[in-house]
Parts: structure tokens; C-alpha cells; sequence
């Protein structure tokens, strides 16, 4: 066995987590816990509730706002 998870990235998808991949399956068919963390601290940037990587974010206003 090469792997215990398996995830892919984007920015509109974020974390996501890959399930089997050739016929072999990760983590019993279920996100493993570095794919969780992952996706998690992802999300908490992406929604800026962690401070310290504010920085990162560029406010995007809607046309209507």
C-alpha cells in the first residue's frame, strides 16, 4: 500500500477527498484525518477566520453590493 488517503485540490472545490483511485480504496471510503484537517483550515481561510492569514484574502464585492 502506497497511500492511507488521497485528496485532490481547487480553488472553487477546495479540499476534496478521493475515495479509490484505481480500484483501491483510502481511508474506508471515508476522508482521513489529514484530508479533514486539510479541508477544514482550508475552509476557515478561505471564510477568513483565521487572522493570521488575512493577508491572503482580497474582499470580492458583488455588483449589486
Amino acid at each position: 500500500r502506497m497511500a492511507d488517503e488521497a485528496f485532490f485540490s481547487s480553488t472553487g472545490a477546495g479540499i476534496e477527498p478521493i475515495s479509490s483511485l484505481d480500484g483501491k480504496q483510502f481511508s474506508a471510503g471515508a476522508p482521513g484525518p489529514v484530508t479533514r484537517l486539510l479541508a477544514d483550515r482550508y475552509d476557515d481561510l478561505c471564510r477568513g477566520l483565521v487572522q493570521d492569514w488575512g493577508g491572503w484574502l482580497t474582499p470580492v464585492k458583488s455588483p449589486g453590493a
